[in-house]
Parts: C-alpha cells; sequence; structure tokens
C-alpha cells in the first residue's frame, strides 16, 4: 500500500480509474487493517476474509451493488 500514489493503472483496462478511487482504495485497506486488530481475527484473516468496506465509488469498482454515499460500510 505505500506504493499505491505510485502506481498507474491501465486507463484503457480502468477508464474510470482517477484519486478518488485511490483515495478509497486507500481508506478501504485502513479500515480492514483496523477491523483485524480491532476484533483480534487471527492473521490468515488477512488473505481469507469474505468482507471488505467500501463507499459507492469503490463499491462501483468492485461491482457491489446497493451502496450509496461516501461513507464506508462493511
Amino acid at each position: 500500500m505505500r506504493e499505491i500514489d505510485k502506481l498507474d493503472p491501465d486507463l484503457i483496462v480502468y477508464p474510470n480509474f482517477d484519486a478518488s478511487l485511490r483515495t478509497a482504495f486507500k481508506r478501504e485497506m485502513e479500515l480492514f487493517l483496523e477491523s483485524i486488530f480491532r476484533e483480534d481475527h487471527s492473521v490468515l484473516d488477512l488473505l481469507t476474509a469474505n468482507y471488505t468496506f467500501a463507499n459507492e465509488r469503490l463499491a462501483a469498482h468492485y461491482q457491489i451493488p446497493d451502496v450509496r454515499g461516501d461513507q464506508f460500510r462493511a
């Protein structure tokens, strides 16, 4: 995640990629890691968890339906 600001996705493959999506990726990771530690999950859950955190922008990218607004939710 330290290098996310240096990554430039292929805009032909990801035409909707922009700065707000990059910011959402960062926030998703922060919230996910916080939940792993706060809820005392196994480190294996970093690889196997069946949940994430998303706002409307990120949900659209992941094609997760029915997520509206800027607030992140699990």
